[in-house]
């Protein structure tokens, strides 16, 4: 259910004084769709520079670790997951994530935290 994120705000981890926030790090989190199904998601997200890399794991969908990749510029970020065929957007205050992901005119809405 998920392919492409964009991933807007700001985050507490910044890189290096100057530099944007990283998004680096294990999210969990969930996801409830328009039918109410809601499941556990996990983002591990590696960042170096403007390349944001990874996976995403996600219950509702059967989708465990699929390969991430992507770049960042400013405050917009964006990545894609091949394995599936979503637009995702969120918004990143510190280590918390909020944000839908949708495909198919189905739309999820999930919240995740970032792992210490």
């Amino acid at each position: 259910m998920f392919a492409v994120a964009t991933l807007l705000g700001t985050a507490g981890a910044m890189i290096a004084r100057g530099q944007e926030p990283s998004v680096a790090g294990v999210w969990i989190g969930a996801i409830t769709d328009d039918y109410g199904r809601s499941a556990p998601i996990k983002l591990m997200l590696r960042q170096d520079g403007e390349v944001v890399t990874g996976g995403l794991s996600n219950a509702l969908i059967r989708l465990t670790d699929a390969p991430l990749a992507g770049t960042f510029g400013g405050r917009a970020r964006s990545f894609t997951v091949p394995a599936t065929e979503a637009s995702w957007r969120a918004t990143v205050e510190g280590d918390s994530m909020t944000g839908t992901a949708e495909r198919n005119n189905i739309v999820g809405h999930f919240t995740a935290t970032r792992g210490k």
